[in-house]
Protein backbone atom coordinates (compact mmCIF):
# COMPACT_ATOMS: atom_id res chain seq x y z
CA UNK A 1 0.00 0.00 0.00
CA UNK A 2 1.27 3.75 -1.22
CA UNK A 3 0.99 6.31 1.27
CA UNK A 4 1.63 10.10 0.43
CA UNK A 5 2.68 12.44 3.28
CA UNK A 6 2.47 16.31 2.69
CA UNK A 7 3.54 19.27 5.16
CA UNK A 8 1.62 22.37 2.85
CA UNK A 9 1.71 26.04 2.28
CA UNK A 10 5.07 27.85 1.80
CA UNK A 11 6.96 29.30 4.55
CA UNK A 12 6.27 33.22 5.27
CA UNK A 13 8.05 35.46 7.33
CA UNK A 14 7.23 39.31 7.21
CA UNK A 15 5.53 38.84 3.92
CA UNK A 16 8.78 37.37 2.42
CA UNK A 17 9.37 33.72 1.24
CA UNK A 18 12.14 31.69 3.43
CA UNK A 19 13.96 28.70 3.60
CA UNK A 20 12.44 25.97 6.17
CA UNK A 21 15.23 25.12 8.27
CA UNK A 22 14.42 21.71 9.14
CA UNK A 23 11.26 19.28 8.69
CA UNK A 24 8.85 19.25 11.52
CA UNK A 25 9.86 16.52 13.89
CA UNK A 26 5.99 15.26 14.77
CA UNK A 27 5.33 15.15 10.77
CA UNK A 28 8.77 12.67 10.59
CA UNK A 29 7.68 10.78 13.82
CA UNK A 30 4.07 10.11 11.58
CA UNK A 31 6.19 9.20 8.48
CA UNK A 32 8.60 7.07 10.32
CA UNK A 33 6.72 4.64 11.27
CA UNK A 34 4.21 4.52 8.13
CA UNK A 35 7.30 3.92 6.30
CA UNK A 36 8.38 0.52 8.46
CA UNK A 37 5.04 -1.14 6.82
CA UNK A 38 4.27 0.96 3.86
CA UNK A 39 5.79 2.39 0.83
CA UNK A 40 6.08 6.06 1.70
CA UNK A 41 7.12 8.97 0.02
CA UNK A 42 7.26 12.79 1.46
CA UNK A 43 6.42 16.18 0.39
CA UNK A 44 7.56 19.22 2.22
CA UNK A 45 5.51 21.53 0.12
CA UNK A 46 7.58 24.94 1.83
CA UNK A 47 11.27 23.11 1.67
CA UNK A 48 10.68 21.79 -1.95
CA UNK A 49 9.02 24.56 -3.27
CA UNK A 50 6.50 22.38 -4.38
CA UNK A 51 3.87 24.59 -7.00
CA UNK A 52 0.22 23.20 -7.15
CA UNK A 53 0.98 21.97 -10.53
CA UNK A 54 3.83 20.02 -9.48
CA UNK A 55 1.56 18.61 -6.21
CA UNK A 56 -1.02 17.67 -8.45
CA UNK A 57 1.55 15.32 -10.68
CA UNK A 58 2.97 14.30 -7.83
CA UNK A 59 -0.36 12.90 -6.35
CA UNK A 60 -1.31 11.36 -9.44
CA UNK A 61 2.29 9.49 -10.63
CA UNK A 62 2.48 8.00 -6.78
CA UNK A 63 -1.68 7.11 -6.83
CA UNK A 64 -1.70 6.81 -2.92
CA UNK A 65 -4.42 4.88 -0.90
CA UNK A 66 -3.88 7.24 1.64
CA UNK A 67 -2.81 11.12 2.08
CA UNK A 68 -1.44 12.41 5.39
CA UNK A 69 -1.69 15.77 5.38
CA UNK A 70 -0.04 18.10 8.62
CA UNK A 71 -1.27 21.49 9.27
CA UNK A 72 -0.28 24.34 11.20
CA UNK A 73 -2.68 27.47 11.56
CA UNK A 74 -1.27 29.62 8.64
CA UNK A 75 -1.35 27.16 6.23
CA UNK A 76 -4.91 26.36 6.95
CA UNK A 77 -6.65 27.10 3.63
CA UNK A 78 -3.30 25.29 2.02
CA UNK A 79 -3.92 22.39 4.55
CA UNK A 80 -7.84 22.12 2.84
CA UNK A 81 -6.70 22.81 -0.63
CA UNK A 82 -4.26 19.76 -0.71
CA UNK A 83 -7.07 17.59 0.50
CA UNK A 84 -9.61 18.58 -1.52
CA UNK A 85 -7.00 17.99 -4.81
CA UNK A 86 -6.29 14.50 -3.52
CA UNK A 87 -10.16 14.25 -3.16
CA UNK A 88 -10.31 15.10 -7.25
CA UNK A 89 -7.92 13.26 -8.16
CA UNK A 90 -9.15 10.31 -6.53
CA UNK A 91 -12.51 10.19 -4.96
CA UNK A 92 -11.69 6.49 -2.94
CA UNK A 93 -8.13 7.74 -1.54
CA UNK A 94 -8.36 7.79 2.18
CA UNK A 95 -7.10 11.74 3.60
CA UNK A 96 -6.06 12.11 7.10
CA UNK A 97 -5.31 15.64 8.91
CA UNK A 98 -3.19 15.43 11.49
CA UNK A 99 -1.57 18.10 13.85
CA UNK A 100 -2.55 20.84 16.26
CA UNK A 101 -4.82 22.76 14.41
CA UNK A 102 -6.81 20.34 12.43
CA UNK A 103 -7.47 18.30 16.07
CA UNK A 104 -8.74 21.96 17.25
CA UNK A 105 -10.85 22.77 14.56
CA UNK A 106 -11.54 18.80 13.05
CA UNK A 107 -15.08 20.08 11.89
CA UNK A 108 -13.82 22.00 9.10
CA UNK A 109 -10.93 19.53 8.26
CA UNK A 110 -13.98 16.64 8.12
CA UNK A 111 -16.00 18.97 5.76
CA UNK A 112 -12.53 17.76 3.37
CA UNK A 113 -11.13 14.80 4.99
CA UNK A 114 -11.71 11.63 5.67
CA UNK A 115 -10.39 11.34 9.36
CA UNK A 116 -8.78 13.93 11.62
CA UNK A 117 -6.07 12.54 14.30
CA UNK A 118 -6.88 14.20 17.33
CA UNK A 119 -3.29 14.94 19.45
CA UNK A 120 0.07 12.77 18.54
CA UNK A 121 -0.88 10.49 16.24
CA UNK A 122 1.94 7.51 15.97
CA UNK A 123 -0.59 4.56 17.14
CA UNK A 124 -3.49 5.83 15.52
CA UNK A 125 -1.87 6.65 12.13
CA UNK A 126 -0.91 3.00 11.90
CA UNK A 127 -4.37 1.66 12.75
CA UNK A 128 -6.10 3.74 10.43
CA UNK A 129 -3.54 2.49 8.21
CA UNK A 130 -4.61 -0.95 8.54
CA UNK A 131 -8.25 0.01 8.07
CA UNK A 132 -7.67 1.64 4.58
CA UNK A 133 -5.49 -1.88 3.57
CA UNK A 134 -8.25 -3.66 4.61
CA UNK A 135 -10.44 -1.31 2.19
CA UNK A 136 -12.47 -0.37 5.38
CA UNK A 137 -14.09 2.37 6.71
CA UNK A 138 -15.64 1.62 9.63
CA UNK A 139 -13.41 3.89 12.52
CA UNK A 140 -15.12 3.16 15.37
CA UNK A 141 -12.44 1.19 17.02
CA UNK A 142 -9.92 3.29 16.49
CA UNK A 143 -9.67 6.13 19.32
CA UNK A 144 -7.70 9.40 19.36
CA UNK A 145 -9.89 10.57 16.04
CA UNK A 146 -12.70 11.86 14.56
CA UNK A 147 -14.31 11.51 11.65
CA UNK A 148 -18.06 11.20 9.74
CA UNK A 149 -20.48 8.61 9.71
CA UNK A 150 -23.00 9.90 7.55
CA UNK A 151 -23.93 13.36 8.15
CA UNK A 152 -22.65 13.30 11.83
CA UNK A 153 -19.29 13.82 13.36
CA UNK A 154 -18.05 11.32 15.45
CA UNK A 155 -15.08 11.75 18.10
CA UNK A 156 -13.48 8.95 19.61
CA UNK A 157 -11.60 10.40 23.05
CA UNK A 158 -8.35 8.87 22.89
CA UNK A 159 -7.77 6.30 25.25
CA UNK A 160 -4.31 6.43 26.67
CA UNK A 161 -1.09 8.78 25.39
CA UNK A 162 2.02 6.82 24.64
CA UNK A 163 3.79 6.09 27.91
CA UNK A 164 7.18 5.17 26.95
CA UNK A 165 8.62 7.20 24.40
CA UNK A 166 11.90 5.05 23.95
CA UNK A 167 9.62 2.93 21.65
CA UNK A 168 9.25 5.15 19.13
CA UNK A 169 11.62 4.76 16.07
CA UNK A 170 13.89 7.43 15.73
CA UNK A 171 12.82 10.14 12.69
CA UNK A 172 14.34 8.97 9.69
CA UNK A 173 15.70 12.14 7.74
CA UNK A 174 16.42 9.86 4.26
CA UNK A 175 12.55 10.41 3.89
CA UNK A 176 13.30 14.18 3.52
CA UNK A 177 15.36 15.32 0.37
CA UNK A 178 17.52 17.06 3.28
CA UNK A 179 19.35 19.02 0.03
CA UNK A 180 16.15 21.33 -0.08
CA UNK A 181 16.52 23.00 3.45
CA UNK A 182 18.27 25.36 4.73
CA UNK A 183 22.21 25.57 5.44
CA UNK A 184 24.54 27.60 7.51
CA UNK A 185 28.20 28.58 7.40
CA UNK A 186 29.75 27.26 10.51
CA UNK A 187 33.13 28.89 11.70
CA UNK A 188 33.82 25.43 13.86
CA UNK A 189 32.80 23.04 10.89
CA UNK A 190 34.65 25.84 8.24
CA UNK A 191 31.73 24.85 5.92
CA UNK A 192 27.69 25.00 5.86
CA UNK A 193 25.69 22.37 7.99
CA UNK A 194 22.28 21.49 8.52
CA UNK A 195 20.04 21.59 11.20
CA UNK A 196 18.46 18.53 12.48
CA UNK A 197 15.48 18.67 14.95
CA UNK A 198 14.94 16.26 17.68
CA UNK A 199 12.50 15.85 20.19
CA UNK A 200 12.90 14.14 24.04
CA UNK A 201 10.02 14.71 25.91
CA UNK A 202 5.64 15.40 25.32
CA UNK A 203 3.52 17.54 27.26
CA UNK A 204 3.36 20.76 28.95
CA UNK A 205 2.67 21.11 32.71
CA UNK A 206 2.21 25.31 32.45
CA UNK A 207 -0.95 27.11 30.71
CA UNK A 208 0.32 30.62 29.25
CA UNK A 209 -2.77 32.13 27.65
CA UNK A 210 -0.98 32.47 24.03
CA UNK A 211 -0.28 28.46 23.88
CA UNK A 212 -1.92 25.18 23.71
CA UNK A 213 -0.08 21.64 24.31
CA UNK A 214 -1.09 18.97 21.29
CA UNK A 215 0.62 16.73 23.96
CA UNK A 216 -1.62 17.64 26.92
CA UNK A 217 -0.04 18.93 30.23
CA UNK A 218 1.38 15.21 31.20
CA UNK A 219 4.98 15.46 30.72
CA UNK A 220 6.42 11.94 29.28
CA UNK A 221 10.49 11.78 28.97
CA UNK A 222 12.78 9.82 26.71
CA UNK A 223 15.36 8.33 28.74
CA UNK A 224 18.29 10.89 28.60
CA UNK A 225 20.28 7.98 27.01
CA UNK A 226 17.93 7.02 23.83
CA UNK A 227 18.00 11.20 22.81
CA UNK A 228 21.94 10.86 23.24
CA UNK A 229 21.99 7.17 21.29
CA UNK A 230 19.37 9.62 18.75
CA UNK A 231 22.15 12.04 18.37
CA UNK A 232 25.00 9.45 17.97
CA UNK A 233 23.08 7.67 15.33
CA UNK A 234 21.97 10.93 13.25
CA UNK A 235 25.56 11.89 13.31
CA UNK A 236 26.77 8.71 12.03
CA UNK A 237 24.50 8.22 9.58
CA UNK A 238 23.63 11.46 7.91
CA UNK A 239 26.93 13.79 9.06
CA UNK A 240 24.60 15.46 11.54
CA UNK A 241 26.59 18.52 13.75
CA UNK A 242 24.17 20.28 14.84
CA UNK A 243 20.49 19.57 16.59
CA UNK A 244 17.44 22.14 17.83
CA UNK A 245 15.66 20.71 20.75
CA UNK A 246 12.07 21.05 19.52
CA UNK A 247 11.14 20.79 23.52
CA UNK A 248 9.77 23.83 25.30
CA UNK A 249 10.84 22.96 28.26
CA UNK A 250 13.98 21.21 28.39
CA UNK A 251 15.15 21.52 31.77
CA UNK A 252 11.83 20.91 33.31
CA UNK A 253 13.35 17.78 34.91
CA UNK A 254 16.39 18.74 36.34
CA UNK A 255 18.20 14.95 37.08
CA UNK A 256 17.42 13.75 33.59
CA UNK A 257 18.92 16.21 31.95
CA UNK A 258 22.16 16.74 34.08
CA UNK A 259 22.05 13.24 33.07
CA UNK A 260 22.17 13.94 29.02
CA UNK A 261 24.82 16.16 29.47
CA UNK A 262 26.82 13.92 31.61
CA UNK A 263 26.25 10.78 28.72
CA UNK A 264 26.61 13.18 25.96
CA UNK A 265 30.24 14.53 27.54
CA UNK A 266 31.17 11.53 28.29
CA UNK A 267 30.86 10.51 24.56
CA UNK A 268 32.62 13.27 22.99
CA UNK A 269 30.19 13.61 20.13
CA UNK A 270 31.37 15.92 17.52
CA UNK A 271 27.82 18.54 17.33
CA UNK A 272 26.71 21.13 19.36
CA UNK A 273 22.90 21.74 19.79
CA UNK A 274 20.34 24.35 21.08
CA UNK A 275 17.71 24.46 23.43
CA UNK A 276 14.33 26.46 24.70
CA UNK A 277 13.31 26.54 28.38
CA UNK A 278 12.14 28.94 30.86
CA UNK A 279 13.92 31.19 32.72
CA UNK A 280 12.86 30.26 36.22
CA UNK A 281 13.93 26.29 34.98
CA UNK A 282 17.39 27.16 34.93
CA UNK A 283 20.77 27.21 37.79
CA UNK A 284 24.08 27.61 37.47
CA UNK A 285 24.68 23.98 37.63
CA UNK A 286 22.44 23.37 34.54
CA UNK A 287 23.79 26.02 32.03
CA UNK A 288 27.09 24.92 32.61
CA UNK A 289 26.45 21.15 32.18
CA UNK A 290 24.92 22.48 28.82
CA UNK A 291 27.95 24.20 28.41
CA UNK A 292 30.26 21.31 28.54
CA UNK A 293 27.91 18.91 26.72
CA UNK A 294 28.29 21.11 23.47
CA UNK A 295 24.70 23.31 23.89
CA UNK A 296 25.33 26.39 21.73
CA UNK A 297 22.50 28.40 22.22
CA UNK A 298 19.48 28.94 24.90
CA UNK A 299 15.96 30.01 24.37
CA UNK A 300 13.92 31.42 26.35
CA UNK A 301 10.63 32.35 25.78
CA UNK A 302 10.05 35.92 27.73
CA UNK A 303 7.68 37.23 26.22
CA UNK A 304 6.71 40.38 28.48
CA UNK A 305 8.99 42.56 30.74
CA UNK A 306 5.86 43.86 33.16
CA UNK A 307 5.43 42.20 36.07
CA UNK A 308 1.40 42.82 35.12
CA UNK A 309 1.38 41.12 31.75
CA UNK A 310 3.63 38.02 32.66
CA UNK A 311 1.36 37.41 35.49
CA UNK A 312 -1.86 38.44 33.39
CA UNK A 313 -0.72 35.72 30.48
CA UNK A 314 0.59 33.14 32.92
CA UNK A 315 4.11 32.75 32.62
CA UNK A 316 4.17 32.94 36.83
CA UNK A 317 8.18 33.80 36.53
CA UNK A 318 8.75 37.88 37.66
CA UNK A 319 11.14 40.44 36.15
CA UNK A 320 14.13 39.50 38.49
CA UNK A 321 13.49 36.47 37.65
CA UNK A 322 14.33 36.67 33.65
CA UNK A 323 17.15 38.61 34.66
CA UNK A 324 18.93 36.27 36.71
CA UNK A 325 18.58 33.37 34.25
CA UNK A 326 19.85 35.46 31.54
CA UNK A 327 22.98 36.42 33.09
CA UNK A 328 23.70 32.80 34.79
CA UNK A 329 23.59 31.21 31.09
CA UNK A 330 25.16 34.06 29.36
CA UNK A 331 28.21 33.38 31.95
CA UNK A 332 28.20 29.73 31.29
CA UNK A 333 29.17 30.73 27.61
CA UNK A 334 25.85 30.19 26.09
CA UNK A 335 24.63 32.50 23.69
CA UNK A 336 20.79 33.59 24.27
CA UNK A 337 18.22 34.06 22.27
CA UNK A 338 14.88 34.97 23.43
CA UNK A 339 11.25 36.09 22.21
CA UNK A 340 9.22 39.37 22.80
CA UNK A 341 5.69 39.85 22.53
CA UNK A 342 3.62 42.78 22.52
CA UNK A 343 0.07 42.82 22.03
CA UNK A 344 -1.00 40.81 25.45
CA UNK A 345 -4.88 41.15 26.84
CA UNK A 346 -4.83 44.35 28.81
CA UNK A 347 -1.39 45.52 27.15
CA UNK A 348 -1.02 49.20 27.73
CA UNK A 349 1.72 51.62 25.81
CA UNK A 350 3.36 51.37 29.74
CA UNK A 351 3.52 47.83 29.76
CA UNK A 352 4.89 47.58 26.46
CA UNK A 353 7.29 49.96 26.86
CA UNK A 354 8.49 48.09 30.02
CA UNK A 355 8.81 45.08 27.25
CA UNK A 356 10.78 46.97 25.12
CA UNK A 357 13.16 48.53 28.42
CA UNK A 358 13.78 45.04 29.47
CA UNK A 359 14.60 43.19 26.02
CA UNK A 360 16.99 46.84 25.29
CA UNK A 361 18.56 46.38 28.65
CA UNK A 362 19.32 42.79 28.44
CA UNK A 363 20.59 43.58 24.83
CA UNK A 364 23.26 45.85 25.72
CA UNK A 365 24.41 44.07 28.21
CA UNK A 366 24.28 40.34 27.41
CA UNK A 367 24.55 41.13 23.47
CA UNK A 368 20.81 38.92 23.53
CA UNK A 369 19.50 37.28 20.21
CA UNK A 370 16.01 38.65 20.57
CA UNK A 371 12.99 39.44 18.12
CA UNK A 372 9.55 41.28 19.18
CA UNK A 373 6.52 39.74 17.54
CA UNK A 374 2.72 40.57 17.83
CA UNK A 375 0.93 38.24 19.76
CA UNK A 376 -0.58 35.70 17.45
CA UNK A 377 -4.23 34.08 18.61
CA UNK A 378 -5.06 30.34 17.53
CA UNK A 379 -8.20 27.61 18.41
CA UNK A 380 -8.52 26.20 21.63
CA UNK A 381 -6.00 28.77 23.45
CA UNK A 382 -7.08 30.62 26.96
CA UNK A 383 -6.32 33.86 24.87
CA UNK A 384 -9.15 32.73 22.03
CA UNK A 385 -11.59 32.82 24.53
CA UNK A 386 -10.23 35.48 26.17
CA UNK A 387 -10.90 37.60 22.72
CA UNK A 388 -14.11 36.02 22.51
CA UNK A 389 -15.17 37.30 25.67
CA UNK A 390 -13.78 40.85 25.27
CA UNK A 391 -11.46 40.67 28.53
CA UNK A 392 -8.74 42.69 28.02
CA UNK A 393 -8.81 42.28 24.51
CA UNK A 394 -11.07 42.56 21.38
CA UNK A 395 -10.25 41.54 17.88
CA UNK A 396 -9.01 43.54 15.12
CA UNK A 397 -11.24 43.57 12.26
CA UNK A 398 -10.86 40.71 9.84
CA UNK A 399 -9.10 38.71 12.01
CA UNK A 400 -10.77 36.71 13.39
CA UNK A 401 -10.41 32.50 12.50
CA UNK A 402 -8.57 34.63 9.58
CA UNK A 403 -5.79 31.78 10.15
CA UNK A 404 -3.29 32.60 7.29
CA UNK A 405 -3.55 35.86 7.79
CA UNK A 406 -0.99 35.48 10.84
CA UNK A 407 2.21 37.17 10.68
CA UNK A 408 4.07 38.36 13.87
CA UNK A 409 3.91 42.14 12.23
CA UNK A 410 0.24 41.82 11.73
CA UNK A 411 -1.67 42.49 14.84
CA UNK A 412 -4.38 40.21 15.03
CA UNK A 413 -5.71 42.06 19.12
CA UNK A 414 -6.51 45.05 20.17
CA UNK A 415 -6.70 46.51 23.52
CA UNK A 416 -8.40 49.31 25.66
CA UNK A 417 -5.45 51.63 24.94
CA UNK A 418 -3.65 49.79 21.87
CA UNK A 419 -5.44 49.70 18.53
CA UNK A 420 -4.01 47.86 15.43
CA UNK A 421 -2.31 50.68 14.15
CA UNK A 422 -0.89 51.68 17.88
CA UNK A 423 0.68 47.59 17.97
CA UNK A 424 2.22 47.55 14.54
CA UNK A 425 3.95 50.93 14.79
CA UNK A 426 5.13 49.85 18.65
CA UNK A 427 6.57 46.55 16.90
CA UNK A 428 8.34 48.35 14.07
CA UNK A 429 9.80 51.10 16.04
CA UNK A 430 11.52 48.12 18.84
CA UNK A 431 12.63 46.35 16.00
CA UNK A 432 14.47 48.66 14.92
CA UNK A 433 15.85 49.97 17.88
CA UNK A 434 17.13 46.42 18.66
CA UNK A 435 18.85 46.06 15.39
CA UNK A 436 21.05 48.85 16.29
CA UNK A 437 22.31 47.15 19.45
CA UNK A 438 24.93 44.73 18.71
CA UNK A 439 23.82 40.91 19.06
CA UNK A 440 25.92 37.57 19.47
CA UNK A 441 26.30 35.98 16.61
CA UNK A 442 24.03 32.92 16.59
CA UNK A 443 25.23 30.85 14.12
CA UNK A 444 29.13 30.79 14.24
CA UNK A 445 29.43 26.97 16.02
CA UNK A 446 31.73 27.72 18.80
CA UNK A 447 34.06 25.54 20.19
CA UNK A 448 32.68 24.38 23.93
CA UNK A 449 34.64 25.37 26.76
CA UNK A 450 36.91 22.22 27.85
Amino acid sequence: MKILAIDPGIQWIEGKIVQRVYPRVGFAYIATVLSKEYTMKVVDVSAYQTTASQLHDNIISFSPDMVCITAVAFHHDEALETGRLAKKINPETTVVFGGAHPTALYEEFLAVGDVVVLGEGEKTIMEIAEKVKEHSRDWEDISGIAFKSEDEIVVKKRKEQLSNLDELPFPDWELFDYSKYLRIPSDKYGREICFYSISGMRGCPYSCSFCSSLHGTRVRCRSAESVVNEMEYNLKRFGAHHFDFADCNCTLEKDRFIEFCDILSERNLDIIWNMETRVDLVDEEIVTSAQHAGCQVICFGIESGSEYILQKIGKKYSVDQIEEGVRIATEAGLIVKSSFIIGHPYETAETAEKTFALARSLRIEYGMDLYFGLVDVYPKERIYEMAEHQEGCTWVEGMRNNWNAIQRNTATLETEELNKDQLENLYVTYTDEIKKIPAKDYYKGRTKTE
